[in-house]
């Protein structure tokens, strides 16, 4: 991974940022950890708000799936389902 980055990076005797760390542990984590890590920050922010201290985004929507039935020259039928949701 660190040969990915780009040849200043490479041969900075000070070794990789904090920035260079950061990018290289985003693109090494599955997308589920880094939507969960998201909304644990959400829920912790709203939690620093007064009368929400115990918000928990558990209890909001988090999945949508939608199905269309789409008929075609009188005969066909399409059906065309889409979802939608955090993790």
């Amino acid at each position: 991974m660190v040969d990915k980055l780009d040849t200043d990076r490479q041969n900075d005797v000070n070794g990789l940022s904090y920035e260079d760390y950061l990018q290289i542990f985003l693109l090494t984590t599955l997308k589920t950890q880094k939507v969960k890590g998201g909304m644990d920050m959400i829920e912790s922010s709203f939690r620093e708000m007064e009368d929400w201290n115990e918000f928990c985004l558990d209890h909001c929507i988090t999945a949508l799936e939608a199905s269309v039935d789409v008929k075609a020259n009188k005969r066909k039928v399409f059906t065309v389902t889409r979802e939608y949701h955090y993790i």
